[in-house]
């Protein structure tokens, strides 16, 4: 299975609830590396009655020269009262033809909100820890002009389509620029899904939609201990999606197509984005060793997602569902060595359905 990690045990942390639990609030800084380009699809996330019956729920135009790739969340509830199908097309407007070279993907169609964050947890696990299912796109070769059927899945009533796909794409032509159109469409059961090429459903919430040119952050902070050897509780804020937020990269005002052709909607969450290098570096000024502890702690309302660290988590492992507040799951533990200094990374990824922000709390062994 894509997504078969092991979970981290999830730990009480009542001495977590309130902000001075946390300890004082510490600076990062964030900048996107250079990463496949994001689709976003998540607005309209509930297909309603009153939406149209088919359409486009969002798109993106990729162009480039040489192999493109490009990833894709999509996250999208039907409760139109009608059983459809959702898929995901890609329209060569370009003058050569264009190549899937390959298509990977985690997805799954589940119903039941139960198991929406499951679901969720399941794709960050896949595309942290690499191992999305291969799979070979329905219409492989897209001759100029045409549109081609990557894949479809059939989206019952009630029935939450989420997935991550990392897209890999050339052009029949070394030489000509690849020029393309990748939509997230739907429509009935018997319908061709290459048909459906037209403005974006309207948004009906503040949900994520959009195109970014990256899909993975480097995040840098410091932790300090000082020479008598104390050595504080601190936290620091990720996926806060507010203005002024280091890592709030993701936002409408900087999609890929400015101005906008079409409504977008900030990425709050970092749904989809691979916090790929969160790198802490710690001082210890003190002559003593000191181990210092890790835990990550919901601060928006129920979270999961995905975990690897550089020291005890070298495997990724699953963020079960947290409660926020007073759950927390431990990163392990690390020792600094006295005046020295040492470099602990951490990569993560936010589940679908999952609130965030979400804390990083550090503090010596023992609290």
């Amino acid at each position: 299975m894509a997504c078969d990690q092991p979970n981290l045990s999830k730990r009480s942390t009542p001495e977590f609830r309130s902000l001075d639990g946390l300890g004082p609030l510490q600076p990062i800084t964030a900048t996107l590396l250079p990463s496949p380009p994001l689709l976003v699809s998540d607005n309209p996330e509930t297909v309603t009655p009153d939406e149209p019956e088919q359409g486009v729920l969002w798109r993106q135009i990729l162009k480039g020269t040489g192999a493109l790739a490009c990833r894709v969340f999509l996250w999208h509830l039907n409760e139109s009262g009608l059983s459809r199908k959702l898929g995901l097309t890609l329209e060569n407007r370009g003058t050569a033809g264009i190549t899937v070279l390959s298509m990977r993907r985690q997805s799954e169609v589940v119903t039941g909100s139960a198991k929406f964050l499951r679901l969720g947890q399941c794709i960050a696990e896949a595309v942290l820890a690499d191992t999305l299912d291969a799979k070979t796109p329905q219409d492989p070769a897209i001759p100029p002009g045409e549109t081609g059927l990557l894949e479809a899945f059939p989206w019952g009533k009630h029935g939450l389509c989420g997935a991550q796909y990392e897209l890999r794409l050339g052009s029949s032509d070394a030489g000509t620029p690849l020029d393309g159109a990748l939509r997230v469409v739907f429509g009935a059961p018997g319908s061709d899904l290459r048909s459906f090429q037209g403005p974006p459903l309207a948004p009906n919430g503040p949900h994520a939609r959009g195109g970014w040119e990256g899909s993975e952050l480097a995040v840098t902070a410091g932790y300090r201990i000082a020479g008598d050897g104390t050595a504080p509780r601190v936290h620091y804020r990720l996926a806060e999606g507010q203005s002024g937020s280091a890592d709030f990269l993701f936002r409408s005002d900087n999609t890929t197509e400015q101005p906008a052709p079409y409504p977008t909607a900030h990425n709050r969450a970092n749904f989809g984005v691979i916090y790929r290098d969160f790198r802490l570096t710690v001082t210890n000024e003190s002559p003593e060793d000191r181990d210092l502890e890790f835990f990550l702690n919901p601060r928006g309302g129920i979270f999961a997602g995905a975990v690897r660290t550089s020291t005890a988590l070298s495997q990724v492992h699953g963020i079960p569902r947290l409660d926020p507040w007073d759950e927390s799951v431990s990163l392990g533990v690390i020792r600094c060595p006295g005046e020295s200094t040492l470099e602990e990374t951490i990569e993560l990824m936010v589940a679908g359905a999952a609130n965030t922000p979400v804390a990083l709390v550090v503090q010596p062994t023992g609290g």
